[in-house]
């Protein structure tokens, strides 16, 4: 069986990964010409993790990770209403909370791949059955196809047409900054109020913070 996964992102990536365990042969098509690093800090909790022990990469994204131990709540003042005790809820389920940059996740989920089994610069514009249609005609045969092309899929506008994003009244920034050390080993710190809330983990094992 060949299955084609549109998108070398973190879900494209991880899927062809689950995949290969199981003996399909997976080719990845990203319409970008590099994978390069991208992206910010991710929360990834148990449930997470336990997917990546599945995949095989549980050690290594540990090594590129922080593990949280408690998740601390202030006020937009800085004081201190709450601490969850999350290192407990991580012995329940058997695997630890972490902080990690997203380029860190891509890289180790990209590692586990052979090079042969990832095209880059390969915009994949639409689909017929489970053939994929590249933007310079190419048509990609595959028994499966997996549609993980973010958030203009040219996959899902194909089965569902093209409609615009439904804003659901959020909007989140996300970045990266040097660690100075005030955030305590093991913690994380959600800040809320006035309509607006903060969230700062390490995420990193040189100290650099995402938000």
């Amino acid at each position: 069986m060949r299955a084609v996964v549109i998108g070398g992102g973190i879900g494209g990536l991880a899927a062809a990964v689950a995949l290969r365990k199981i003996g399909v042969d997976v080719l990845v098509l990203e319409r970008v010409p590099q994978i390069r690093e991208v992206g910010a800090g991710l929360s990834l909790w148990s449930n997470a993790v336990h997917a990546l022990r599945e995949l095989g990469v549980e050690d290594q994204v540990l090594a590129s990770a922080t593990v949280v131990e408690q998740m601390v709540t202030v006020t937009a003042a800085g004081r201190k209403v709450a601490v969850t005790d999350v290192a407990s809820f991580s012995r329940e389920a058997g695997a630890p909370c972490i902080c990690v940059h997203r380029a860190a996740l891509q890289q180790i989920l990209l590692q586990k791949l052979p090079p042969w089994s990832v095209r880059t610069g390969a915009r994949c514009i639409g689909f017929e059955q489970s053939t994929a249609i590249l933007e310079d005609g190419e048509r990609v045969e595959a028994d499966v196809l997996v549609g993980a092309d973010g958030i203009a899929s040219a996959i899902r506008q194909a089965l569902h047409g093209k409609a615009a994003p439904v804003y659901a009244g959020y909007t989140c920034w996300r970045g990266i900054c040097r660690d100075d050390g005030s955030l305590p080993d093991g913690s994380a710190i959600l800040a809320v109020g006035h309509g607006m809330q903060c969230e700062s983990g390490t995420a990193a094992k040189d100290r650099s913070t995402g938000s």
